[in-house]
């Protein structure tokens, strides 16, 4: 019979190990061979089990990395919403906040998500993005308080508005029909 005691040094937050392994032949007593391969066999499994934790300790450590990631990426989505909706609304930083926070709650969404979709359409409110669909959403945050007929002319003095709504160019006056 042969024993190899064996300690292993806490590493990476993990508790230090000790005990012994036992090694024995039936028909024959072990040489000074056995006894370096029984020493082998032990480190082997002792740097088996660093390898393991290490490579939980990098799993554990990717997460992480990720999850922050993630978090940058929310928040950073999620403050250019809050400028957004302020721009629209004139309102202040914390009050577009707790905005945008309501409307994730009536919406029954997450605050990334909505932010998300208020960053891709440019606003808050019952957009195609903010119910699921993709696609931009064009939004006209500013009131006209105009005529189309007089935007129209205010825009192109070469167009004329007509009263079935359709737009026709505006002829020199005497070329004309």
């Amino acid at each position: 019979m042969l024993l190899t005691p064996f300690r292993a040094v806490s590493r990476i937050g993990y508790p230090s190990y000790a005990g012994v392994v036992t090694h024995w032949w039936t028909s024959r007593v072990p040489s000074e061979s056995d006894t370096a391969i029984a020493d082998l066999m032990v480190k082997h499994l002792i740097a088996l089990v660093d390898h393991e934790r290490l490579m939980a300790a990098v799993a554990r450590a990717e997460d992480q990395a990720a999850r922050l990631a993630l978090e940058a990426i929310s928040g950073r989505t999620i403050t250019l919403a809050i400028g957004i909706i302020m721009h629209q609304n004139g309102l202040q930083a914390g009050d577009a906040e707790d905005l945008l926070r309501q409307s994730a709650r009536a919406a029954g969404r997450g605050l990334a998500q909505l932010a998300a979709s208020v960053v891709r359409s440019g606003a808050l409110g019952d957009s195609a993005a903010s119910r699921g669909r993709p696609g931009p959403v064009v939004c006209d945050p500013v009131p006209v308080h105009a005529d189309v007929g007089q935007v129209i002319a205010a825009v192109s003095p070469a167009c004329q508005s007509v009263s079935d709504g359709r737009i026709r160019r505006r002829t020199p006056r005497g070329t004309g029909p």
